[in-house]
């Protein structure tokens, strides 16, 4: 199937997916469960269109002392970068209407939480179509 038209078709079944809330609390808690360091940089996002929300999650990171980032496209075709996030930090609208953070640090995370419209067949994941985490995460890996 073409990736164009199977994303397509995720989006419309993602976005008509029920007990939304319920199966959101679920990935809270199965996410409490696996990171439970705060020693570690977590990445997460603030969601669009009808991506899982995770502000529960990022609210918990937050009270137990992670140190939260949120994605930034600073330049088309580029890695995304990630900017700190704490409680009460001024959000502004980005590029595709994705807020961040609206300060200059820089963090680099060792956890990123990745929105994403599906998986294909062979389990590539498949996104919005631009790119920014996979070439974020190739840059990352090259880093560290």
């Amino acid at each position: 199937m073409n990736k164009s038209i199977l994303r397509k078709s995720l989006l419309l079944k993602r976005s008509k997916v029920k007990n939304r809330s319920k199966n959101e609390f679920k990935i809270f808690q199965r996410l409490e469960t696996i990171i439970n360091n705060n020693s570690l940089v977590v990445a997460g996002y603030l969601s669009v269109r009808s991506e899982v929300n995770l502000n529960l999650f990022l609210n918990f990171l937050l009270k137990n002392k992670f140190s939260l980032c949120l994605p930034y496209i600073n330049k088309l075709k580029s890695p995304l970068i990630f900017k700190k996030f704490i409680m009460n930090t001024k959000l502004v609208r980005g590029k595709y209407n994705i807020m961040h953070p609206n300060n200059e640090i820089i963090l680099i995370p060792n956890i990123i939480l990745i929105p994403l419209v599906g998986f294909d067949e062979s389990k590539n994941r498949i996104g919005y179509g631009g790119g920014y985490y996979d070439r974020t995460i190739e840059c990352l890996e090259k880093k560290k």
